[in-house]
């Protein structure tokens, strides 16, 4: 998030009104003990489905904005620390997946607000 590139697209908005918008959706315990009650292997799997379903609908929305950075970056991210995180123990997966995936609902929320996507048509660098 933190690119020139998104630096500049950030300060290209600043004279834009103030937007406070709040994450619709929550936390399903129920998903979790379902992750829990998984191996880690089904746990990674329904990590990485989510993901490409992420990136399925920011790929879906390019042409609908004149930056998507903001969004993909944020999605790279999370797919790197994917990666790059190993949770030997199935419970402390089951968790770090559960978070990591609501971190990827949220990005794909960024869709569904008008005053969000009004600041990825503000301009492009």
């Amino acid at each position: 998030m933190n690119t020139k590139h998104n630096v500049d697209l950030f300060s290209a908005c600043a004279d834009m009104r103030g937007v406070s918008e709040e994450w619709r959706a929550d936390y399903d315990l129920d998903d979790l003990f379902d992750l829990v009650a998984s191996d880690r292997v089904g746990q990674r799997a329904e990590l990485k489905s989510r993901l490409s379903e992420a990136e399925s609908t920011v790929e879906d929305q390019r042409s609908e904005v004149n930056v998507i950075s903001p969004a993909g970056d944020v999605l790279e991210e999370l797919r790197e620390y994917e990666r790059e995180t190993r949770e030997s123990d199935e419970v402390r997966n089951a968790a770090f997946v559960f978070a990591v995936a609501g971190f990827v609902e949220a990005v794909t929320e960024l869709f569904e607000h008008p005053r969000l996507l009004d600041r990825l048509n503000r301009t492009m660098y």
